[in-house]
This record gives structure tokens, sequence and C-alpha cells, in this order.
């Protein structure tokens, strides 16, 4: 019983990273937070498609940064 709490509470440690981090993902792009990969995809081509490259490249340091802080 001890053994399977372990496992349970690790798994909740491990579900609790994308709840924090979905406070952050509204500021990329609100439609998907769960899929992490879809969301860089998107930031990434965001920025492109509505800026110059200069402004791209500071909102990628901007919105990455605190995301991998996180």
């Amino acid at each position: 019983m001890m053994k399977r709490h372990d496992k349970t509470r690790s798994k909740q440690t491990w579900a609790w990273p994308p709840p924090s981090s979905p406070l952050m993902w509204p500021l990329t792009s609100p439609p998907q937070p769960p899929s992490k990969p879809a969301t860089f995809n998107s930031t990434i081509s965001q920025p492109h498609r509505f800026s110059p490259s200069k402004h791209s490249s500071r909102l990628r340091t901007c919105f990455f940064k605190p995301i991998f802080q996180c």
C-alpha cells in the first residue's frame, strides 16, 4: 500500500509542472496548452508571420525564457 502511494505521489509531482505552465501558456497560445511542442511551434510561427524578424527574435527570447525557467 505504501509503495502504491509513493507511485501515485510521484505521478502527482510529474503532473504538477503542467498546471503551473498553462498560467504562462495563455500568453503564447491559449487554444492548445496541454501539447507543449505544438505551442512552441505556434510561438515560433506567430512572430514570423505577424512581425519582422527582429521582433520575432525578441518575442522568442521573452516568451521562451520564462517557459524554460518553469
